[in-house]
């Protein structure tokens, strides 16, 4: 080998070994980085880490590897555990939230919520996001919602957009007990999620508690049914949004569910439901008015809440509609060619009873014929009630013969 060949070779190795370790891990990160494919580029990524003395960004890259898995390198969250520590010790802080969120994968939520602050105090918005989230829920240690706040704002300050909006909150206003209660579910802590739900919405005044109270009472999907708090949630949603809580409220005191039974009480709250727009409480006005059940039938009134709660696809009350417009009632002139567009509506959507009395009309010659076409549509809907359990669409179906071709 010549003087100059000697040379070079030996100017290469102190480059490579004598220039410092910062020289040759950039070197072989370098190298991992253009490889072709994460495989090949894992020797080079190991190089360059050197067990967390050489470069921290090599180590996450491994870490990363290894808790995902990419082309022939399985997943291996004990080997991605400790390089993206390494990094993380290197002084990397997105990699001490990725070491969080190995912990939070692995159940270990004590250890998350200590690295996600580790993160967070380096810098990592998402470590303080994902902290400010557990201080919330309670995972991982005591509920904080002063710390939760705390941790938003910093996660917001650091460009984290979505915790702007809960960095902004006033004080407790039900949100963060209404979350904290799902994490209570997935912990299987109904009490728990009990308690926090009824603070949410009771304490708080926030909706969604109490809607979801009332749900989950009365269908007993994620707690034991109690009607009693049930028609409690119901009456607090009532007073929080007239618009969704009150129809639904009044139903119950109507039946007398989970306490007492007022006629009046119920009218009362079902018209309140219906001036703040809920097509539920026009119909309960107008279906009460049309039963007798609060005095004075006053046909223009129900017709007037009939009217504005089949506007906003209210079925029942397309239905009721139809019937009075059909032959007329009252002093309701009858139109028939509009309880046929109504009954058809009804039928379109649900079938039932209304297939039904669409079908009678054709049959009956109450908007001429019948022609072949209507036979046709009448046969048609009369099937479609009797699918639909009405029987006596069912014998129907079998006595209305198809027209002749």
């Amino acid at each position: 080998m010549s003087i100059l060949c000697r040379f070079g070779l030996w100017l290469v190795l102190w480059l490579t070994f004598s220039a410092g370790p910062g020289l040759a891990s950039d070197g072989e990160e370098r190298i991992g980085d253009q490889a072709t494919s994460t495989s090949l580029a894992i020797g080079h990524w190991k190089n360059a880490c050197r067990e967390g003395a050489g470069s921290p960004s090599a180590c996450a890259k491994l870490g990363g590897a290894f808790f995902v898995g990419y082309d022939s390198v399985k997943p291996n969250i004990g080997e991605g555990l400790r390089y993206e520590t390494y990094a993380c010790e290197g002084g990397l802080p997105s990699a001490c939230t990725d070491v969080a969120n190995m912990y939070h994968k692995l159940g270990r939520y004590s250890e998350a919520r200590t690295a996600y602050r580790t993160a967070c105090n380096a810098g990592d918005g998402g470590g303080c996001r994902n902290l400010a989230v557990m201080m919330t829920t309670g995972q991982g240690g005591p509920v904080d919602f002063g710390g939760s706040k705390e941790m938003s704002t910093k996660a917001c300050t650091m460009g984290v957009s979505d915790m702007c909006q809960m960095a902004r909150r006033p004080g407790p206003t039900g949100y963060d007990e209404f979350h904290a209660a799902f994490a209570r579910a997935e912990a299987r802590d109904v009490p728990g999620m009990i308690a926090l739900m009824k603070t949410s919405c009771f304490e708080r005044g926030y909706y969604d508690a109490c809607d979801l109270i009332a749900r989950w009472s009365l269908d007993g999907t994620q707690w034991p049914k109690d009607i009693s708090l049930g028609r409690a949630g119901l009456k607090q949603a009532c007073a929080l949004d007239p618009s969704k809580g009150c129809a639904r409220y009044a139903e119950m005191i109507l039946r007398g569910e989970g306490g007492a039974m007022s006629t009046p009480e119920a009218f009362t709250l079902y018209q309140r439901a219906c001036d703040a727009g809920d097509r539920d409480g026009c119909y309960g006005v107008a279906s009460m008015m049309y039963a007798g059940q609060v005095g004075v039938v006053e046909m223009p009134v129900i017709v007037d809440h009939l009217n504005r709660a089949c506007r906003d696809n209210g079925l029942s009350a397309c239905a009721l509609l139809a019937k009075i417009l059909r032959h007329g009632e009252g002093n309701i002139a009858a139109n028939p060619e509009r309880a046929r567009d109504l009954y058809l509506q009804d039928c379109n959507t649900r079938f039932g009873q209304s297939c039904f009395e669409y079908a009678t009309m054709l049959m009956k010659g109450e908007l001429g014929g019948p022609s072949p076409d209507q036979r046709r549509y009448a046969k048609d809907a009369f099937e479609r009630a009797c699918r639909t359990g009405v029987v006596a669409a069912c014998d129907a179906a079998k006595t209305t013969s198809d027209p002749a071709p």
